[in-house]
């Protein structure tokens, strides 16, 4: 049976793993269960029906309340797991923060009713309003319950991040707000004392509660969750504007995917290494798509084989793309035993060049291919590549068949003779990831084929609905596997392509990228104003003249060094965020200055001479003489001091500062 205390870090280590992947993400902890058990924060009790850090708070609050206007309850129930939405109406309704709270709540509550099918009214009498998202659901799989929160808490974020926005708007004086790292930090830093404070009381109360909570349709351990269930949805979607992170934080979710027990916290560099180590060992994949890109270059098409010596005509193979390529890979359990022979067979190769085999009939020679990572096998009558890729398939099922066979069966007997490899140490399957980075740029349709049904997350391989399908070229039956996780990014600032295809949009879960303001490394002074505030002003006054959508993103404004930073930011504001508000207002210099202020747009007096066009008979002519036309006022032709001094008065200009 799993105890409270065994639910509990479930669920915690899933909140934290979504936290350090994507530092915006953050949440509360409530404290305690109740108040009659204050040596139960975190294990919970019979009466404390709710284990302790049950209340993980989705982070909308309000400063100065005890409590926040929307929180995410976890429930241990007698028979498995559940979980809902609270809605909290506050405690003081007369007071005005309140009014603006309730008001809140009530539009909130319309929108969401709108969303969610199981969304009911508990007690709407009461003084606490409770409303609830799959109430009455009560789980026996913990790894079903967290993939439908998951999609619940990103559609629930969504919606009232939206409707925050709106309502501040209306009401600047509402003071809700996510919750900050600096609160986050707070709040963890408390709850981790308090964890330590009773870890000496762990065994005692876990056997209180394994006595007082029978779970049988729950796991007996922790242990018992699959490698690969879902903290992250199978597909998703990163957008918003250029600059935002999205690129940046598909390193941190393969990473948490693959190898979850790596810790995020770590320096950037160490955190690239780790990716970069993952892309080698092919469990990462990284493409973009493009216009160009098609199915027979995603799943697999005929493509012409390099020709050999004496060969008098074209040849063409049936070649697996990207996408079927990694899906084969990531159907292929682990098997560190193959794995460790396989690594000692190449370094042999490299020293000896070659090792004579033999099959029933003939002799052959394997050496290492042009790549130094695989095979090429050579005999009377056959010379070919084998990949690893190939050999470590061949070994999940154990099946020589055809002429090709007889080798692999002689490779692998060679790998058990001389490097100890065991058929039987195969094991679980490894999570994969592909990365796609711009998915909105290529012709969707046209990739994914009919394939685009089989990434669906209730169609992969070993789930209650899966299919398969023949493909075209091969003629194999073909299906997507469970592990394999789709991240894709998408820039909605770009206009060289259709919206995202609806057949796509409706299999992936998106989470927006919107600049971040709050960050840390945004503290700084640019001409007397916090990085963040100039960065916001520029964002709101495109909003105005366009939309949110062609925001800058905050990676315009980082610095490694923070010292002078009017020096070095001068070029990025040249080089990316100039000529990103030249494509946004297709060179109208008339919106950039109302956007970046006359200290970097300029009225060009030179028009306004009456000889400004060539002598020619054209009868309109005078009507372009009073035409006004901008330029971009570029410091970075003065010298040092008159360039810095400058730019720092374009920004204050920039921020509506009276310039005496």
């Amino acid at each position: 049976m799993m105890t409270y205390k065994e639910y509990q870090e479930t669920i915690f280590n899933w909140l934290n793993g979504k936290h350090k992947s994507d530092p915006s993400f953050t949440f509360s902890m409530r404290m305690k269960a109740n108040k009659d058990s204050e040596t139960n924060y975190f294990i919970g009790t019979e009466r404390a029906r709710y284990f302790g850090t049950t209340f993980w708070n989705i982070p909308i609050g309000y400063p100065g309340s005890s409590s926040d206007l929307i929180d995410l309850f976890f429930q241990l129930k007698d028979n498995g797991y559940s979980y809902y939405i609270h809605f909290n109406q506050t405690k003081n309704p007369d007071s005005e923060q309140n009014k603006y709270a309730l008001e809140f709540i009530r539009q909130i509550k319309s929108l969401v009713n709108a969303e969610f099918d199981n969304f009911h009214d508990n007690d709407p009498k009461s003084k606490m309003e409770y409303y609830f998202i799959r109430s009455g659901i009560v789980y026996s799989s913990i790894e079903t319950l967290i993939k439908n929160a998951e999609q619940d808490i990103v559609k629930l974020l969504s919606i009232v991040n939206d409707e925050l926005g709106k309502f501040k708007s209306l009401y600047p004086d509402f003071k809700a707000h996510r919750f900050t790292l600096d609160e986050f930090d707070q709040l963890y830093r408390k709850l981790q004392n308090r964890r330590a404070k009773y870890k000496v009381n762990e065994e005692s109360i876990s056997e209180v509660s394994e006595k007082s909570i029978p779970l049988e349709k729950a796991e007996k351990s922790i242990s018992k969750v699959p490698e690969f269930y879902y903290k992250q949805p199978l597909n998703q979607i990163l957008f918003g504007p250029p600059g935002t992170g999205k690129t940046y934080n598909t390193v941190n979710k393969a990473i948490e995917i693959v190898n979850p027990k790596f810790d995020l916290n770590k320096p950037r560099n160490e955190v690239k290494n780790e990716f970069d180590r993952l892309i080698k060992d092919g469990q990462v994949v990284f493409t973009t798509f493009h216009q160009s890109l098609s199915y027979e270059d995603f799943i697999e098409g005929i493509k012409p084989l390099k020709p050999e010596i004496n060969d008098d005509f074209v040849k063409y193979e049936v070649v697996q793309g990207i996408f079927k390529n990694l899906c084969r890979k990531a159907e292929i359990p682990e098997n560190l035993s193959f794995d460790n022979a396989y690594t000692k067979l190449l370094a042999d190769l490299e020293k000896n060049g070659e090792f004579e085999l033999n099959t029933s009939k003939e002799s052959f020679r394997i050496q290492l291919s042009d790549d130094g990572e695989n095979l090429t096998v050579q005999s009377n009558s056959y010379i070919k590549n084998i990949s690893k890729d190939g050999l470590e398939y061949v070994s999940k099922f154990q099946k020589y068949a055809g002429t090709w066979g007889t080798y692999y069966k002689s490779i692998f007997q060679f790998l058990k003779e001389r490097y100890g490899y065991k058929e039987s140490e195969i094991s679980k399957l490894k999570n994969h990831v592909l990365i796609i980075d711009e998915i909105n740029r290529g012709n969707v349709s046209q990739i994914f084929g009919e394939l685009i049904t089989l990434i669906e997350e209730d169609k992969r391989l070993g789930q209650d609905e899966a299919l398969e399908v023949i493909l075209p070229y091969s003629k194999e039956r073909f299906g997507v596997p469970a592990n394999l996780y789709i991240i894709g990014t998408m820039n909605t600032a770009d206009r060289s392509v259709e919206a995202i295809d609806t057949a796509l949009r409706r299999r992936f879960s998106f989470e927006e990228m919107p600049p971040k303001y709050d960050l840390k490394d945004l503290e700084y002074q640019l001409s007397g104003y916090s990085a963040a505030k100039v960065l916001k002003t520029i964002n709101k006054r495109i909003e105005k003249l366009v939309d949110k959508d062609h925001a800058i993103g905050h990676s315009y404004f980082l610095l490694k060094d923070k010292s002078n930073p009017e020096e070095k930011l001068i070029n990025s504001f040249y080089k990316n965020i100039i000529p990103l508000l030249q494509e946004y207002f297709f060179g109208d210099f008339g919106k950039i200055g109302l956007v970046l202020g006359q200290g970097f747009v300029q009225k060009n007096e030179w028009n306004k001479n009456s000889d400004s066009f060539a002598e020619f008979d054209y009868e309109s002519a005078s009507e372009y003489d009073d035409r006004t036309v901008y330029e971009i006022v570029d410091y970075r032709k003065e010298d040092e001091s008159a360039r810095i001094a400058g730019f720092k008065l374009a920004i204050k200009k920039l921020m509506n500062e009276k310039i005496d």
